[in-house]
């Protein structure tokens, strides 16, 4: 009877966490409407999909499983593709926080920290941010957790069967995201930690479970190579590619750093200055991704002690924290920037460390007596929701309202010429990928479009001084229509050609 009311519990508290993450994903979507974009990109290749198969995808990109899904679902369901990509979305965030939720069980053997870790999930600014996206990110997080979770429940229960799932995880996620190879790659050498004979078998079983596989796709990829598009028949070379173009890409950085910054008796360090700012780039940006709050508790965890995970799990779960860094660091040195979702792995790792401080938080405070007690107690939730609400992505009102005006004033089969995708993708209206993909390119080459037909709405944010003077030198072939003005300068300019600048 016992058994049968904790695992009744049990249940209810799963569709509870269940149900949050929804309520969370929903909000986010009702926040922010607008689609990003590169979910443009990832909408467009699905209803290419759709009507061509992947095949089609593989012409414009080279991973295009995550558009696939939508297209299936799109032809299961009939929905829209903005509709299906929303259902995907919310099973990868209802994936996502369960295999959050079993990470941060298992790696305490706790069930006490799953509510914590609910709170600081759920609670995450930027997390919720992104449940707004169109992004492969989503389900590549909640496989890569997942394959996480089995890795460590093989760690302290064995279980071949544990290294399978962790495999097939592994794998999908990398259909996702290639980086997730690395995590397969990395985290058997966390079996070699118990020194055995049996770790090391262990641990060539595991990389066999991932190898094996990629050798067959990689076999079958040549036997077919010429019936695929470029993108698919370059899939195998691209590690080797990546790994060759990163000292290459940060080499011409330093020497572009050199040239254009540092004093010429400077030049013999420029590559060590520019790795120490990359640096500086990585770590701001894995800190301000987890949050001051989650910093604090990370830190207060350390202090107090008892935030670490269990012992045997421990080389896994820091190989995989280390794994994730190193990943962030070698893109910010290819590209020289690092956006969010590049650290939101060991950022969600390290929010697990930040749960079971946030426990311990709470039981400090409830050896306070008094009045006390109920301060420190009303200081948790409130301090959460002033990082949540601090870090919730800003409105964008004047967006809104141009594409309101464009579709209650503008024909439907009106070529609009942008610079902006997610105004071009929800304003209903005919235009261009490759028009918008390159406008600076389109204005250099005198490509750009004046038909009768053609109406322009270029968005001119801080520092485009190129762009407003290329529109500056159209300008006496153009009337400004309306335009929308929103914050720190961005604005929106509709303007139409002028009849006698019309070309058939």
């Amino acid at each position: 009877m016992n058994r049968a009311v904790a695992l009744l519990s049990r249940h209810r508290a799963a569709l509870f966490y269940g149900v949050a993450g929804l309520a969370m994903f929903v909000f986010a979507n009702l926040r922010s409407p607008l689609p990003n974009e590169d979910g443009v990109l990832y909408l467009m290749l699905a209803e290419r999909i759709s009507e061509g198969g992947l095949a089609a995808g593989f012409d414009l990109f080279d991973r295009p499983l995550y558009s696939g899904m939508i297209a299936v679902i799109h032809g299961i369901t009939g929905l829209g593709f903005v509709a299906s990509a929303h259902v995907l979305n919310a099973s990868c965030v209802l994936g996502m926080v369960a295999a959050f939720l079993l990470l941060c069980r298992t790696l305490y053997d706790d069930a006490s920290v799953v509510p914590w870790a609910a709170a600081l999930l759920l609670a995450h600014p930027k997390i919720n941010n992104y449940f707004a996206f169109v992004i492969r990110d989503l389900g590549y997080w909640c496989l890569l957790l997942t394959a996480l979770v089995f890795f460590l429940r093989f760690v302290s229960a064995g279980g071949r069967h544990r290294l399978a799932g962790w495999a097939v995880c592994v794998l999908l996620a990398a259909a996702f995201k290639p980086e997730a190879l690395a995590f397969g790659a990395v985290l058997p050498l966390a079996l070699l930690w118990r020194g055995r004979w049996r770790a090391l078998r262990d641990a060539a079983f595991a990389w066999s479970l991932i190898l094996l596989p990629l050798g067959a796709a990689a076999l079958l990829l040549g036997t077919r190579a010429g019936a695929l598009a470029p993108p698919a028949r370059e899939l195998p070379q691209l590690p080797g590619d990546l790994l060759a173009a990163i000292p290459r890409a940060f080499s011409e950085a330093a020497a572009r750093y050199a040239q254009g910054v540092l004093d010429p008796y400077s030049h013999d360090v420029a590559g060590l200055s520019l790795a120490g700012g990359l640096l500086t780039i990585l770590v701001f940006k894995l800190l301000n991704t987890l949050g001051p709050a989650q910093v604090l508790l990370v830190a207060s965890g350390r202090r107090l002690g008892g935030i670490l995970p269990a012992e045997p799990l421990r080389p896994a779960f820091f190989l995989a924290l280390g794994c994730g860094t190193l990943m962030a660091g070698l893109f910010v040195a290819y590209r020289q920037f690092l956006d969010t979702r590049y650290v939101m792995v060991p950022a969600l790792l390290l929010l697990a460390l930040a749960a079971r401080a946030l426990q311990g938080v709470a039981r400090q405070c409830l050896r306070v007596e008094g009045t006390r007690r109920l301060v420190a107690i009303a200081a948790i939730p409130a301090v959460l929701l002033l990082d949540w609400g601090l870090g919730l992505d800003r409105s964008k009102p004047h967006m809104l309202a141009c594409i309101e005006w464009m579709r209650a004033t503008l024909a439907p089969g009106t070529h609009l010429f942008t610079n902006d995708k997610q105004l071009a993708a929800a304003s209903g209206l005919h235009w261009e990928w490759d028009e918008v993909r390159d406008v600076n390119l389109v204005f250099a080459e005198g490509r750009a479009p004046f038909g009768a037909d053609t109406v322009w709405a270029i968005r001119l944010r801080e520092g485009q001084e190129n762009l407003a003077q290329a529109l500056a030198r159209e300008s006496a072939r153009l009337v400004p229509i309306t335009q929308f003005t929103g914050e720190k300068g961005d604005r929106i300019v509709l303007l139409r050609p002028l009849p006698d600048a019309v070309q058939p």
